[in-house]
Order: C-alpha cells, then sequence, then structure tokens
C-alpha cells in the first residue's frame, strides 16, 4: 500500500491518501464506516478521492513523526534505511578485503628483506 501525503497551506490541513496496485490497475482507498474500503472512483478521472485522514499540518507532521517512531522502535525499516545498511556492509567488506590484501602484499616485501 502506498500512502500519499498532501500538505495544503491554503487550508492548513494534511491529507492522507491510501492506493495500491490492483492486477490491472491502480485501486484507491477510502474509509467507510471505520473499515478500509476501494473507491469506486478511477483514480485517473478528474473526480475527487476523500482522503483516509485529514489533519491539521501541525497534528500531521506530529502524526508521522509518532508513525516514524513506532515503527523504527518494532524494526520496520524503510528503503533508505535498508539501501544504507546494505551499502555500509558493502564497504565494510570492501575495507576487509582492503586489508587482507595490504596484509598479503606487506607479507611478500617482508619476504623479500
Amino acid at each position: 500500500m502506498e500512502l500519499h501525503i498532501e500538505k495544503s497551506y491554503q487550508t492548513r490541513r494534511m491529507n492522507f491518501y491510501a492506493f495500491s496496485d490492483g492486477s490491472h490497475r491502480k485501486v484507491a482507498y477510502t474509509i467507510v464506516d471505520g473499515e478500509f474500503q476501494e473507491c469506486l472512483t478511477d483514480i485517473n478521472s478528474a473526480e475527487i478521492i476523500a482522503p483516509i485522514l485529514s489533519l491539521p499540518i501541525n497534528l500531521g507532521e506530529d502524526f508521522i513523526n509518532g508513525i516514524a517512531k513506532f515503527a523504527s522502535s518494532n524494526g520496520i525499516q524503510t528503503e533508505n534505511e535498508n539501501l544504507l545498511k546494505g551499502k555500509l556492509i558493502a564497504t565494510e567488506n570492501h575495507l576487509q578485503d582492503m586489508q587482507l590484501a595490504f596484509n598479503t602484499l606487506l607479507s611478500k616485501i617482508r619476504d623479500r628483506i
């Protein structure tokens, strides 16, 4: 599920929209009686899709920060965090390989002396 957030300074609100990829189309969601339901609207049409949540900007930012803290404390990582972790592991492995190569070269130099 994708979450799109629209920050409107005119209305001073943050609107949250939910989408997912269906088999042949992108599906929008709305909330009816407290439950997620597929929106009967084609998201490519000009028809307005109701947000799943609308908050004043300051509360919206606090809400997002709260979700981020919850995700972090429960081991949920973003794509960027996973990418960064992968780059750090690759860098560590590269440094270990370079250290091994340097030690091998240094040993060969010592053997010649």
